[in-house]
This record gives C-alpha cells, structure tokens and sequence, in this order.
C-alpha cells in the first residue's frame, strides 16, 4: 500500500505541476500579447499627439488663448475623455512636469485616485515627483520609451507602457492593472486545480481497486519468483557441486567461474575473470577442432565433446563439455554456458584397459599353445593364431561359433564336459586329452 500512496502523490503531483507549468505559459504568453498592445497604443497616440501638436502650432495657434499646445491638449482631453478605455482597468494618461510634481492633464478612468493625487489651483491632479506613485509616467517625462511594471497614480501595480511627446514635453502612458491581466489565468487554476483534485480523488479510487487486484498478482508474481529463485538456487547448488560451470561473453571472455572449475584448473577466480579459455589450452587438439567448436556455438547450437586442458602446475585433464549458446530475441548469441564433467580417470582407465587388451592380445598371439576363451553359452570369444592354425585352418570366423563347428562329433562330447567341470568348479582343471587337429592327426 506504501507503493500505491507514493504512486497517487507522484501522480497528483505531476498533475499540478503540469496544470500550473500550463497556466504559466499562457499567461506569460497573454501577459507578452498584451505588453506589445500597449507599446502600440502608446507609442500611436504619442505620433498622433505630436502630429496634432505640429499643426496647431502652424495652424491655431492665435484660436487658443493659451497657445497652441493647449490647444493641442484640450482636443486631446476632448478625444479621450469620449474614450472610456480598455478593459476593466486599462486607460491613457497624458502628464508633464512642473518643478517637483507630475501633474495629470487628462480625466481618470478612476474616480478615487489615492491621497496623494489631490487638485492643484489649475484644476489638475498631481503626485510629488520623486514618489513611488506614478512610475510609468516619471519615466515617460525622463524621455524613455518602453513598459514597465509598477505603480500607478492610485498606488496600484499597473502593466504599463510608457511614451515621451517631445513635441509638447509631456509625457503619454498606456496603463492597465496587473490584476486584470492574472485574474483569468488565476481563476483558470483555481478551476483547473479543482477539477484536478475531482480526477485525483475519482482516479484513485478506481486506481486503488485496480491496483489492489494488480498487487495481489503481483504478491502472487513475487512469491512464485521467491519460490522458483529458490528451487533455481537449489539446481545451481547442485550443479555446482557436481559440474564444472563457465559463462563467457559474445567474445569468449570469461564472466563466471564456480569453484569446481577453480578447483580443477589451479586457477583463482581473480586469474580466471577476464581471460580467454586459452589459458587452458593444453596442446593436444589442433587449429580446427577450435574452429568446428566456435562455429557451432556462434550459430546458435549447442556442441559437445571431450577436451584435454593443462592446470595451472602443467598437469593436464580431460573434460567432456557441453557449451550452449544463450539467444537474444533475433536469435543471437548473447553469452555461452560452459558445463562440463571431469572425465580424466574414466579416460586414464580405458587408456589403460586399452593398453592391456593390446598386451594381452600380444601375448595370446605370440603364445606357442592353443588358447581359446569361451562364454558361458559356451561359444567362442577368442582363439589364437596357433589354436586356427591347428583346428580351424582356413581361418574362418571362430568367434561366436560353437566345439561343434570346429571338432567331430566323438570329440565334443569329451570338450563340453571339461567345460562343465570348470563352471561347476569354479576353479582351474588341468587334464590331458586327444584332440584331433584338422589334417587328422592327434
């Protein structure tokens, strides 16, 4: 259940951060659209401004008691006072400076300014020019051009853009509340939020019925996987103990080595980790042997066979191996798993089971008396050269072959009985008889 908690938090989490990563992007996107609106605006109605500013001082400068630029600025405050703005909030302010205020010659959009924009003798508003208030219009008066985030004549913090009117040495700013521009995207994420936290709380409902059916499967998986690890671990233990058991690499580089294979070799784990299997190469089986085996394994089947390797204190010893090819999923090797068994006695006592069957085959051939080994359906299992020599003379097969195919009736009776008495016996019986050999003679 600590997984499933910890899945449903990363979940909600992701959700939010997503939903609010969202919110962000568009805003900030909302928030650039509608700063480059301003500068617009602004820089508009400051050439407009300068341009009605340039023809009353050709034009009407003697229709205006005070001159031409206040005729200039009372079509303007005719103009706009007819404009109510945009937004909510947004509006124009024209301004200049006198000493130390900044005074406001157009009416607010806003009937409450804040204290300190208060009627001067002129009927105007101002704020003090070196105060916090009125930033936008403080920098448009300082000749800059461009927008900026601050406070306005009321205090509030205003998306403003800013626009010296050099003609008339006033300034025009283009103004709207911040919080007209972030209350959307603020509600969006109160709404997205909401609707989140609905999906999260419906989602894990229906995630914790589902995942409680995947986790009993899952215990289930775990507990076969313990189980079967286990009686894997088991099947190892006992390989081990009985093979000897390499794993190498796509390139014949050792990954593994049990300690049977350690044992046998004279090798340490340490030397042995890395190498090729060249470090066993005894001498005995030539280039091609190595090859037909390489080739076998890298096509993906399996060989098997006998091979001498040298220990690591140069005595040697015979294995009988099975190397396997492990596949991937396009039937490629990955690895290759090496099981032998150590068959160096069973070899040395054939060698020299060999070795006395050629000796003792020496010496019955070379033997000046007859000899002949019989089984115990009394048949033929060996005859000498002397004993065809005498009674087989054209060399015929005798092995397999019964008295009575080599001797006269008269005679095999006698043959069969001395037979008899050894089986009976058990022990060795020594007699003299007359057997004819095959010219007749006795």
């Amino acid at each position: 259940m600590k997984r499933i908690n910890s899945l449903v938090l990363i979940m909600a989490a992701i959700a939010i951060i997503v939903g609010g990563i969202s919110i962000v992007v568009l805003y900030n996107t909302a928030y650039e659209v509608k700063r480059q609106d301003l500068i617009q605006m602004a820089q508009s109605q400051a050439r407009l401004i300068e341009a009605i500013a340039r023809f009353d001082q050709k034009y009407s400068a003697k229709d205006h008691p005070l001159g031409a630029a206040a005729a200039t600025i009372s079509q303007v405050n005719d103009a706009i006072s007819a404009y109510k703005g945009f937004g909510e909030t947004g509006e124009f302010v024209l301004g200049n400076r006198k000493a130390d205020k900044i005074i406001f010659l157009l009416s607010f959009r806003h009937p409450t300014p804040n204290k300190q924009g208060r009627p001067t003798e002129e009927g105007a508003r101002y704020v003090p020019y070196n105060s916090s208030l009125a930033e936008p219009m403080r920098r448009a008066l300082s000749g800059q051009s461009g927008t900026v985030v601050g406070s306005d004549y009321r205090g509030e913090e205003v998306l403003a853009a800013h626009e010296p009117i050099k003609e008339l040495g006033l300034g025009i700013v283009a103004k709207i509340d911040l919080a007209e521009i972030r209350a959307p995207y603020l509600k969006a994420a109160l709404i997205v939020i909401g609707f989140g936290l609905l999906i999260i709380f419906f989602g894990s409902l229906l995630f914790f019925r589902i995942s409680s059916l995947i986790a009993t499967q899952i215990i289930k998986g775990e507990e076969t996987l313990a189980a079967t690890t286990s009686e894997l671990e088991f099947q190892k233990l006992a390989l081990d103990e009985h093979a000897i058991v390499s794993i190498t690499d796509v390139d014949g580089n050792i990954t593994y080595v049990n300690d049977r294979f350690c044992a046998i070799s004279g090798h340490t784990r340490d030397e042995l980790i890395g190498q090729n299997h060249r470090i066993l190469k005894s001498g005995e089986h030539d280039q091609a042997f190595y090859q037909d085996l390489w080739q076998t394994i890298t096509s993906g089947k399996t060989w098997e066979g006998e091979i001498k390797n040298q220990k690591k204190n140069g005595d040697y010893y015979w294995v009988r191996a099975t190397i396997v090819p492990f596949l991937d999923e396009q039937g490629t090797p990955f690895q290759y798993v090496a099981i032998r068994t150590d068959e160096t006695e069973r070899l040395e006592t054939v060698t020299k089971l060999a070795e006395s069957q050629i000796m003792i085959s020496a010496v019955l051939e070379n033997s000046p008396s007859a000899i002949s080994v019989k089984g115990l359906d009394g048949l033929y299992l060996i005859v000498n050269k002397v004993w065809n020599d005498w009674f087989n003379p054209t060399h015929k097969e005798a092995v397999g072959k019964a008295v009575g195919d080599f001797f006269e009736p008269a005679h095999v009776s006698g043959i069969d009985a001395q037979d008899t008495e050894v089986l009976e016996s058990g022990n060795a019986v020594s007699t003299e008889t007359q057997t004819p050999h095959s010219d007749g003679t006795i």
